[in-house]
């Protein structure tokens, strides 16, 4: 009996040391074991929203002109075509206080449809620019503000000036009040703006 356990001893682990080196030729083969994870797929990248365009800058008054006037050439005009020297308006005061070409801007977005017309609402502010050569020299301006001035259409008058193109507008105190009314007192039944909304 003696000689038997002896005999089985080496036999056994034998058998085990063989049995451990076929496990480790299956994995050195390549054999993945089962619990290795599945490869993944990567998700495709989520499209981002374009960047919304950039807003225009606000426009700036021409230099010297105030701040109200900012972008007056993008204003309804009331005339359909520029007004030439010494026009029919002219006549009727007797001589053209704005020599040079003019064209008369609205902050009111309907006036060139004649709404608003006449009289204009609080607030309205009228711009004539006046040159030649396509070089602006004179901007003269109306608003309207309620309780200023009722006796001359509660207006407001200032004009500008310039030589040239380049220059800065400049005014005084020859270039507002009575110096201005004292002529758009003969349109106070067009609440005191000569020039109508033309057609078109």
């Amino acid at each position: 009996m003696a000689r038997l356990r002896t005999w089985c001893t080496p036999a056994v682990a034998a058998l085990a040391l063989g049995l451990a080196g076929c496990g480790d030729r299956d994995d050195a083969a390549g054999t993945t074991p089962a619990s290795a994870p599945a490869a993944t797929t990567a998700a495709p990248p989520t499209p981002t929203a374009p960047e919304p365009p950039a807003p225009e800058p606000p426009p700036r008054p021409l230099p010297g002109l105030p701040p109200d006037t900012a972008g007056f050439e993008d204003w309804p005009r009331l005339n359909a075509a520029p007004i030439p020297p010494d026009s029919a308006q002219t006549a009727r005061v007797g001589f053209d206080a704005h020599r040079g070409v003019k064209n008369v801007h609205v902050d009111q977005p309907g006036a060139r449809a004649g709404d608003p017309g006449p009289p204009y609402p609080d607030g309205t502010v009228l711009v004539k620019a006046a040159g030649t050569g396509g070089d602006l020299t004179l901007v003269a301006i109306m608003r309207k503000v309620a309780g200023s001035d009722p006796a001359h259409g509660d207006w407001e008058y200032v004009e500008y000036k310039r030589t040239g193109a380049g220059q800065d507008f400049a005014t005084d105190a020859s270039l507002t009040g009575a110096t201005c009314w004292s002529c758009h007192a003969i349109a106070a039944g067009t609440d005191w703006v000569f020039t109508p909304a033309d057609p078109g």
